[in-house]
């Protein structure tokens, strides 16, 4: 699409986000500011899926630390990084509900990002809703 703001004639990428149907982006051909990456195909989702254990990741204790690296993860347009980073979330959250704590609001609220990030590609590659998504990852990060 080519659009002009102010003076300046630009190409921009006209973009509908697969976690927000209703919403439209528009970011310019020739920025470096914004990651674009195609959408992953069923073969990789799957072995996304498999392989997502083999990604380490530390919980850090410092909250404002911890919200500055996840927020990172979740800017970062990297899909293994970012269902490591659910899969964390979701062990964290479950060994709090053991203990009869629940998480914090910034934890939940990032839980909640990363979801929406992580499962909008997935049930579109994949072709399943979100419980089936739920269902097996929660497998993998419980196991």
């Amino acid at each position: 699409v080519e659009k002009e703001v102010g003076d300046v004639k630009r190409k921009y990428y006209e973009l509908a986000p697969l976690s927000d149907g209703r919403s439209t982006i528009f970011t310019p051909v020739d920025s470096t500011k914004v990651l674009l990456r195609p959408v992953i195909s069923k073969n990789q989702a799957i072995e996304l899926l498999e392989n997502s254990d083999s990604v380490d990741m530390e919980w850090p204790d410092n909250v404002w630390k911890r919200n500055q690296e996840f927020k990172v993860i979740t800017q970062n347009a990297d899909l293994q990084e970012n269902i490591s980073l659910y899969k964390l979330l979701v062990s964290r959250r479950q060994e709090l509900s053991e203990a009869g704590k629940k998480m914090i609001i910034q934890d939940s609220k990032m839980l909640e990002l990363v979801s929406k990030l992580v499962f909008a590609e997935l049930k579109e590659v994949l072709g399943v809703e979100d419980d089936e998504i739920e269902k097996m990852m929660c497998e993998k990060a419980v196991n």
